[in-house]
């Protein structure tokens, strides 16, 4: 985690202080424009699937992987043009989802089995990166390229409700019972993130640009504390496509 921040810390020293010589140094950078952006965007989940491990899938097996719900992401960044048609940025954002909160069947022998996991992850990012804009391209819109790299906090928890209706639990407690709001506690961690996205952008006055992209984000994996039998719900690859629509404010 030490070096996950650091490198974050580091990559963003690096952003700010180009930018910040790129205004000093001019024969050398260019006249460069500083800018901000705030961003919203559509996040659909492409393989982020929760999956409990533990005692009861080594005992049992047959549960099933929960599907995550569609999420938000918000976003602010702050970067300058140091190349032509170059700019770096430093940017943080908030990203929420959750999984849906259908009743699932098991599988296997638990195929008669009802499970709905009510599961929270949530992600705060801090990003560097870099975008490369087609200013050659006398479009009506111009398109550009960007990628980044830096560190997802990611924050996951979650509550299991179980009706027990397969033949394996015939003559036991377990029979024709409902396990309601089972807590797997909240756990953080911190995973290397990385993106990639191609966008148009438009000025719509000397110190607006609207913007408007498609991209793709991946932010490690997350998972829960463990619950008082030692199970955890497990994310093991939070990827997702995300539609995004931005504004620009340039500080001319």
């Amino acid at each position: 985690m030490k070096c996950e921040l650091k490198l974050v810390v580091t990559l963003a020293g690096l952003t700010l202080g180009a930018a910040v010589n790129a205004q000093q140094a001019d024969s050398l950078f260019g006249d460069g424009l500083w800018y901000a952006s705030v961003r919203t965007a559509y996040v659909g989940e492409i393989s982020s699937d929760g999956q409990i491990v533990g005692p009861t899938e080594s005992i049992y097996g047959g549960i099933p992987l929960i599907e995550m719900d569609d999420g938000t992401r918000f976003t602010f960044a702050v970067g300058r043009e140091i190349f032509e048609n170059l700019r770096l940025e430093f940017e943080l954002s908030y990203l929420t989802s959750d999984t849906s909160s259908a009743w699932v069947s098991g599988e296997e022998l638990r195929v008669d089995d009802l499970f709905r996991l009510r599961a929270d992850v949530d992600s705060t990012l801090a990003m560097v990166n870099a975008n490369y804009d087609f200013d050659q391209l006398n479009w009506w819109a111009k398109p550009y390229l960007r990628g980044g790299v830096g560190v997802a906090d990611n924050d996951a928890d979650a509550l299991l409700d179980v009706e027990y209706n397969s033949a394996i639990w015939q003559g036991t407690t377990y029979e024709g019972q409902v396990l309601t709001d089972h807590a797997f506690p909240g756990h953080s961690n911190s995973e290397f993130a990385w993106q990639f996205a191609a966008g148009f952008k438009k000025s719509v006055s000397d110190q607006f640009d609207l913007r408007l992209e498609y991209g793709f984000l991946n932010r490690g994996e997350a998972w829960t504390a463990s619950d008082d039998i030692d199970d955890t719900v497990v994310f093991s690859e939070l990827e997702s496509q995300q539609l995004t629509l931005g504004l620009d404010y340039k500080f001319n």
